[in-house]
């Protein structure tokens, strides 16, 4: 949780005024063991420099949510986008390496136009008895 605040903050820092950011963490992300913490880290850190690279926003929201069926992510902005977009077969890391790193942990990954315009990235990750720290490392 420290860690994605922290990234959020830069990012903030780094645009100063020009974009909004809002980072909204609902249940107990630290509970979590390093694989799935790192890849949930590294998922919001493509997804945030993806919009900022491609997506003209002036807002991104991450919003992360431990639900009983898992964990969800969605990343959204208010870019000028407004035909929904497709996750290429090839190409640069960004979304493929989001997919791939989706996909090895058995979760899904979704793109959507958001209201009005802009992009919203879903991802939900099944969270499994194995992907809890152990006591130690709380």
């Amino acid at each position: 949780t420290a860690c994605l605040q922290q990234l959020v903050d830069s990012w903030q820092r780094r645009d100063a005024g020009r974009c909004e950011y809002r980072l909204q963490i609902e249940g107990d992300l630290d509970r979590w063991d390093d694989t799935l913490s790192v890849s949930v880290f590294r998922l919001v850190q493509e997804g945030l420099t993806n919009a900022v690279r491609h997506g003209q926003a002036s807002r991104i929201e991450v919003a992360l949510s431990v639900r009983t069926d898992g964990l969800h992510l969605r990343l959204q902005d208010n870019g000028p986008l407004v035909q929904p977009p497709t996750l290429p077969a090839t190409g640069g890391q960004g979304l493929l390496g989001m997919r791939e790193r989706v996909l090895a942990l058995g979760g899904t990954l979704s793109l959507a136009v958001a209201e009005p315009h802009g992009l919203r990235l879903c991802i939900h990750l099944p969270v499994h008895e194995g992907h809890h720290a152990a006591p130690a490392d709380r």
